[in-house]
């Protein structure tokens, strides 16, 4: 009886000792003995509200034969064996499993978890299996965050784990590397994006600079069909004591979705030009869709052979 899943400490505690008694040989002894008796024995594990037969069958992993036990089964020593009522079919050796892996850990009624485990071979399987993923994984840790490999990995990977039938423990572990790789890959987009609007943001305000003497200006920077960086474009257009005094229509595109945006906006200090109307003179005689306000505006136009038209509209507003 256990009332919540184990923690992957608590199950890493299970596989270790199971596999403890595996490498240490420990003999496998059984004897049919009263019920009364049995129950005396300080290390026994019976399932709370359970009803045993009586004589039962006592089953010990131990050193010591169960009929010790039964002489003395008040001794502190048996505390460290393995002491159940059993009428299966065990081992004569702990040996003889080889090995055991904790495939999988349960909730299979309220307060009862089951734990399914693999030995033998299946078991050797598995563990190569998770020795395999584990170097895979940590090739791929050490890959540099702006490697193109990584996220692509992460998502192998992350389905290759799932999958797989390794202990449940090493599947923990490679899920926390991943998912650390997966914030890793996040993080780089979030800087990159981050580098690629600073950088766009100053070439923005180098043109306003340079065209200070006219009031408005018409530029093509591609960066792709993206709201966020068109947004942060503006915002510090306006804050620019110079870019603030000139208006500017703004055109990217994306080659993969044959589509441009044309996006003009203004500062604060020019009061003279109206960007929803010139952008919409600008894409007039398009497919464009879209709205906005007298200092800000934006529209989208499919098929990119019509960007030089569109120019051509907005410089003659």
């Amino acid at each position: 009886s256990f009332p919540k899943p184990l923690s992957t400490e608590e199950l890493r505690k299970v596989q270790d000792v199971t596999n403890s008694f595996i490498e240490r040989e420990v003999p496998v002894d059984s004897y049919v003995a009263s019920l009364d008796q049995a129950q005396q024995i300080s290390s026994l594990r019976a399932v709370f509200g359970e009803v045993y037969p009586d004589p039962v069958r006592v089953v010990a992993i131990s050193t010591a034969p169960v009929t010790d036990m039964l002489n003395n089964p008040q001794n502190a020593a048996w505390n460290a064996d393995s002491v159940e009522f059993c009428g299966g079919t065990h081992l004569q050796n702990s040996k003889q499993a080889q090995r055991f892996i904790l495939l999988q850990e349960e909730g299979i009624a309220k307060g009862i978890r089951r734990i399914t485990g693999l030995t033998q071979k299946d078991a050797n399987t598995a563990y190569e299996l998770g020795q395999d993923l584990i170097a895979k994984v940590d090739a791929s840790s050490a890959l540099p965050d702006d490697s193109n490999e990584l996220e692509s990995q992460v998502k192998l990977f992350l389905e290759a784990v799932n999958t797989a039938a390794i202990s449940a423990v090493t599947k923990a572990e490679l899920r926390l590397k991943l998912e650390s790789c997966a914030k890793r890959v996040i993080a780089n987009k979030k800087k990159q994006e981050k580098q690629k609007t600073q950088k766009i943001v100053a070439q923005v305000l180098e043109a306003a600079k340079q065209s200070k003497d006219n009031n408005k200006i018409v530029l093509q920077i591609d960066f792709g069909i993206d709201g966020k960086v068109a947004k942060a474009v503006q915002a510090a257009y306006g804050k620019d004591a110079i870019s603030s005094q000139v208006a500017c229509l703004l055109i990217t595109s994306c080659q993969q979705q044959n589509k441009f945006m044309v996006v003009a906006f203004t500062g604060k200090k020019n009061k003279s030009v109206d960007c929803k109307a010139w952008a919409t003179a600008a894409i007039q005689g398009t497919n464009g869709k879209g709205g906005g306000k007298k200092d800000s505006a934006q529209f989208q136009v499919m098929d990119l052979k019509l960007i030089g038209s569109v120019k051509d509209k907005a410089n003659s507003f």
